[in-house]
């Protein structure tokens, strides 16, 4: 029998005080998931996991520009590890997400198109949701990609890019891709988790989606992006 997505819920913030403006959406995933574990990462936690379970990491983890990318790396090898499912603060959880989960040991969700569109991209396989078996194997080779990405995005991009290439949702789309179709592994269309879009002057509004596919949102998320402010 195949193992399943443990019922553990990660979140990470910089300490343990969460934003005011986040609580409310931190609050729904425990509302709907009553039964589950919930573990807040702090900084300081996620960088002494990395030193005591990939001390190899450090260095790379210690070397990133960006704040940002440091949260991105912690959290790929948190859930390769632990396993469950790693969600974005700026996320609001709508229903209980476990039908998701079913029969699958890899699951992650697509950002709307109108997002790929504007980055030249068919497709953008966002990082704020994520949920998996410990030690799957795409979680693997993402983990084996971040020190050689890092390396090559430096070179080729700064700030904003950097990150998305590096670390970012830029990165595990290419994993996926290269990855390519798995038994247990699930990319969902932007309706189940991504129904709303982020607009260029940057309000926020309704993702492009059919007339069948509005109200199958599991959770929606916000995109409130503290980094890149």
């Amino acid at each position: 029998m195949a193992a399943q997505i443990p019922r553990i819920l990660h979140q990470t913030w910089k300490t343990e005080q969460i934003p005011p403006a986040m609580q409310a959406h931190a609050a729904s995933w425990k509302q709907h998931h009553p039964d589950w574990e919930h573990r807040l990462w702090t900084d300081a936690m996620n960088r002494d996991f990395i030193r005591r379970e990939v001390p190899g990491f450090l260095p790379v983890y210690d070397s990133y520009p960006h704040a940002i990318q440091r949260v991105d790396a912690a959290r790929y090898f948190i859930l390769r590890h632990h396993g469950g499912v790693f969600v974005d603060l700026d996320f609001e959880c709508l229903r209980n997400i476990e039908p998701l989960l079913q029969d699958r040991q890899f699951v992650v969700g697509t950002e709307p198109e109108e997002h790929a569109r504007t980055h030249g991209m068919t497709a953008i396989v966002s990082n704020a949701f994520m949920a998996s078996v410990p030690g799957h194997p795409l979680l693997q080779r993402v983990c084996e990609q971040l020190p050689l990405d890092e390396v090559r995005h430096r070179q080729r991009n700064a700030g904003f890019s950097h990150v998305l290439h590096s670390t970012g949702p830029f990165m595990l789309t290419r994993a996926c891709e290269d990855f390519g179709p798995s038994a247990g592994v699930a990319i969902l269309p932007p309706a189940l988790l991504y129904p709303l879009v982020k607009e260029a002057d940057g309000r926020i509004g309704e993702a492009q989606l059919s007339s069948t596919q509005h109200g199958l949102a599991y959770a929606r998320h916000h995109y409130w992006g503290s980094w890149w402010h």
